[in-house]
């Protein structure tokens, strides 16, 4: 299905970025999101950068420091209050 056939499905709806990378960390890829999300009118949250040079994986498993735990708590907690504010609208 392409993007503006999904755009019925996906207004109003909240959404968070999570984006990783080397010096970049993904950024400008979010960036292209950003506008295009923003057309179909998707309400942006939040978005995390992980850097993947020193980032600690433990046992196959990733274990972020604690600004990566904290601005992704922020992140899903903004998606969490907004998600019934902006049900309304799409009822």
């Amino acid at each position: 299905m392409s993007v503006p056939a999904r755009k019925k499905i996906w207004r109003y709806k909240p959404y968070g970025i999570v984006c990783y990378g080397r010096a970049s960390m993904g950024l400008r890829a979010a960036q292209v999101l950003k506008p295009i999300l923003a057309a179909l009118k998707v309400t942006l949250c939040g978005d995390v950068s992980v850097p993947l040079l020193g980032t600690p994986v433990k046992d196959g498993v990733f274990e972020g420091n604690e600004i990566l735990v904290n601005s992704s708590k922020t992140m899903l907690d903004e998606i969490a209050k907004f998600s019934p504010l902006l049900k309304t609208l799409r009822d």
